[in-house]
């Protein structure tokens, strides 16, 4: 556990080891974007937790696929309004201030994602929001 800037970051990294299959560049760069955009969330301080687990997963079809890595960033900022939950995703679009961001951050993590058989969900209803980001388990 850290604390800076009245937040509290928290992480818990799961027992056994976890992996994933994607480069590592790809997922720093999904972490990162997640995490920063928590910080950003929490103007006046709160608390971060990045959280790691094995999630059994079924598809769209209803099928049982392969086990999958679940990465949750979660944050008790501001959450996201309902009017802004269905763009998040789309590139340029943003909820931050001119010059603040360019809305491209989550359409980037959402394409790499996307491209390594994995997907995002998004949790709001609790204080906060949490990014549960799921990725096919290393063999």
């Amino acid at each position: 556990m850290a604390e800076h800037n009245n937040i509290t970051a928290r992480i818990d990294a799961g027992s056994p080891a976890l992996r994933v299959v994607i480069d590592e560049d790809s997922l720093q760069h999904v972490i990162t974007n997640l995490v920063v955009n928590a910080i950003q969330a929490m103007a006046t301080g709160g608390t971060l937790r990045v959280a790691l687990s094995l999630a059994a997963a079924t598809g769209r079809d209803g099928e049982p696929r392969r086990n999958h890595v679940r990465i949750d960033v979660a944050d008790t900022g501001e959450g996201i309004t309902p009017d802004a939950l269905p763009h998040i995703f789309e590139p340029f679009f943003t909820t931050k201030q001119p010059g603040d961001g360019t809305g491209l951050g989550l359409a980037v993590v959402y394409g790499i994602v996307e491209d390594h058989n994995g997907w995002i969900a998004v949790d709001t209803s609790k204080r906060g929001t949490t990014f549960s980001v799921f990725l096919v388990e290393a063999a």
